[in-house]
């Protein structure tokens, strides 16, 4: 069987999770870190997908990743492969950390200057 048909059988199941959790392909696409458009041709067989995908893709759809393989099994993954995959969810993680913190900094900072103006604004009718 070649790639493309073993995507195509690969991409039936995905289709039906995805539609039977009532998501769209962009909601799916940007939880797995795809454009629409790629998540697009996976899903419909015209792009084959690693383990890397498959992992990402089943996060978004909230299922086990063997639910995307016709097997109901992940394919191994090296243990290299695997430590990758971890570190990667890893940074994400503290990526999300670092937005939260840099918003509420931000935040502060725009409640101290509107302070400072307060003040500002408070001892010139004095």
């Amino acid at each position: 069987m070649s790639v493309l048909g073993y995507a195509l059988i690969m991409a039936t199941p995905m289709k039906t999770i995805r539609k039977e959790k009532g998501l769209s392909q962009e909601t799916v696409a940007k939880a797995a870190g795809l454009s629409r458009s790629h998540y697009a041709e996976i899903e419909n067989g015209k792009k084959p997908f690693n383990s890397y995908r498959a992992i990402s893709i089943a996060k978004a759809l909230a299922v086990d990743p063997g639910a995307l393989y016709p097997s109901g099994d992940l394919p191994p993954l090296s243990a290299e492969k695997a430590e990758i995959m971890d570190l990667i969810d890893a940074m994400a993680e503290d990526q999300s950390r670092l937005e939260r913190f840099l918003a509420h900094a931000r935040e502060q900072a725009r409640l101290a200057q509107l302070d400072r103006e307060r003040e500002q604004g408070g001892s010139g009718g004095d």
